[in-house]
């Protein structure tokens, strides 16, 4: 998956508390390689020993680098937290978006089986991490960036619901429900049977679902 720069979480006050917000962006190729190493070893990190053995001193060994090096981009580990779930959510929205502009004008029924096939997808590459940002809730937990990242997957939503259903009243509704809908059976499939994300038979039936509502 591509590695945001840092820039939506080293510089954006949205929903993000300064104290935990990335330090600062990698400008240089070496940097970005170097924060994408940090950002490696949390996830591999968080997924061995779970959110209570995260530490900045265990990730900065597992990436190679120092403590003060990985201090000079993540001031603690809440941070580094927050950087894996803006990774996650920048690439689920980057991946799943551009398949809705690709259906952009097609039937319901036509316009989800592309996109269904790209969420599935990108939740199977990245069941680590799907997993881990969810597991590590408690001190982690930030109800602004919850609320940020639901508004991000419900913009993109609303504007296919949009062009493949133009007629439908109340869009923004609409793309809510679908968001909620199709993420709770998601979180079913990722956190209890992840074979379901290479089933045929499930995708069928999230097509089913979501083509189902919005045609209505």
């Amino acid at each position: 998956m591509r590695i945001p720069s840092g820039l939506a979480f080293a510089s954006s006050g949205e929903g993000l508390d300064a104290r935990i917000r990335q330090r600062k962006a990698p400008s240089q190729a070496r940097a970005q390689h170097t924060v994408a190493a940090i950002l490696e070893a949390a996830l591999q990190v968080l997924v061995t020993t779970g959110a209570e053995g995260l530490t900045t001193t265990r990730v900065a060994e597992r990436a190679g680098v120092s403590v003060g090096t990985l201090y000079q981009y993540f001031p603690d580990k809440r941070a580094l937290v927050v950087a894996l779930r803006v990774r996650y959510v920048d690439g689920l929205v980057e991946h799943v978006g551009a398949a809705m502009r690709a259906a952009a004008g097609l039937p319901p029924e036509a316009a989800f089986r592309p996109v269904i096939t790209a969420l599935l997808t990108f939740k199977r590459e990245n069941l680590q991490l799907s997993r881990a940002v969810r597991a590590a809730g408690g001190d982690f937990t930030q109800p602004e960036m919850i609320r940020a990242v639901g508004a991000r997957l419900v913009q993109v939503t609303q504007a296919f619901v949009e062009a493949a259903a133009p007629g439908r009243a109340h869009p923004e509704l609409v793309a809510r429900v679908l968001v909620g809908a199709i993420e709770g059976a998601l979180s079913v499939a990722v956190d209890e049977s992840p074979e379901l994300l290479a089933s045929d038979a499930f995708a069928e039936e999230l097509m089913r679902l979501a083509g189902g509502y919005l045609k209505g």
